[in-house]
């Protein structure tokens, strides 16, 4: 094993690509680096993670020269490489523009009832709606119930609740990324556009078929065990695939509505503290619930002021359980 060699396997590294079809994961590097010499626009390994690979590689090689399975005077071949900073592309504006909102929701899944395999269902349609209209974080609109849309007690509006007191069906109990801080929790009316395009129609025909998961299609995936990343990553190239976003700009496919959400709550005239509750950011008041605070302070009504620069509701058909077509997503 010498410099020159992990050189060479370096240079293979850097020409394999970052996503891999299942059948070509036990390919060989000089397999992949043909395979792909073509292809210009796929994106590949970069080299903050050969640098990682080749700390590792050293962390071994020492372990192994301690252990006696390599001689002492051997160099270590991967020790002092220098690996090349790529240059930045600039990150786009955090948001969606109108243009980029209308080319979202004219995908096929929101106009033709297409359903790709890989879209759980009913998610590919409503998890990007529900973060839209909601400025909530995707997995607390993955880990959704449906009991947490319900009729409020007080005037029997329909609500829908972010909190972590409930049981997921798969995901056990539900969790708040901000839980730690006393805050998460809100409870506030169903934004009209979602009631325009069915949701309470979708909630009851889940219901009816015996659901209390929101997503019954959602499994666990990932370090942490969260629902959304076993959708949001094909999601992801769904979207670059059909030219929605660019890749390699770092815009987050869903998690970018959380920013929509509050340039457009602040440009409907949605009050800082109302926008801070209902994104869960503002904790509850002390000595009551999230709903109780949200009702008391007048907090959660003001999600009714909220617009978009594109008429959601009016550019989405509304949703009906059929008929649905299902469809191959493009990356199978």
């Amino acid at each position: 094993m010498t410099r020159a060699a992990v050189s060479s396997v370096l240079d293979l590294m850097a020409q394999r690509p970052v996503k891999l079809p299942i059948a070509e994961r036990k390919l060989t590097l000089p397999e992949l680096a043909k395979l792909y010499q073509e292809r210009p626009e796929v994106r590949r390994m970069s080299p903050r993670t050969q640098e990682v690979r080749m700390s590792s590689m050293s962390t071994l090689w020492k372990t192994a020269v301690k252990e006696g399975a390599i001689a002492e005077d051997l160099p270590n071949p991967f020790l002092n490489r220098s690996f090349a900073q790529p240059s930045r592309r600039p990150k786009d504006a955090k948001g969606f523009s109108a243009a980029e909102l209308t080319a979202y929701f004219s995908l096929p899944p929101f106009q033709e009832g297409v359903r790709p395999v890989r879209g759980r269902g009913e998610a590919v349609f409503w998890l990007p709606l529900i973060a839209l209209f909601t400025g909530a974080r995707p997995e607390e609109v993955a880990q959704l119930l449906v009991s947490d849309i319900h009729i409020r007690d007080q005037d029997g509006r329909w609500v829908i609740r972010f909190t972590d007191q409930g049981t997921h069906p798969v995901k056990g109990p539900q969790t708040l990324k901000t839980a730690r801080h006393d805050s998460g929790e809100r409870t506030f009316p169903v934004p009209q556009g979602l009631a325009d395009m069915g949701l309470l129609d979708y909630v009851s025909h889940l219901i009816d078929g015996g659901e209390t998961a929101l997503f019954p299609l959602l499994r666990l995936k990932g370090r942490r065990g969260d629902l959304y990343p076993s959708f949001g990553g094909w999601f992801a190239d769904y979207l670059y695939d059909h030219g929605v976003l660019p890749r390699g700009v770092g815009r987050q496919p869903v998690r970018e509505f959380r920013h929509t959400w509050t340039t457009a709550a602040r440009t409907s005239g949605v009050a800082r503290d109302a926008r801070e509750y209902l994104q869960g950011r503002k904790p509850p008041g002390r000595g009551t619930s999230d709903e109780e605070c949200g009702l008391k302070d007048g907090l959660a009504e003001q999600i009714d002021r909220l617009s978009f620069p594109v008429d959601i509701a009016a550019l989405v058909p509304r949703w009906a359980p059929l008929p649905t077509t299902v469809e191959r997503p493009l990356d199978v």
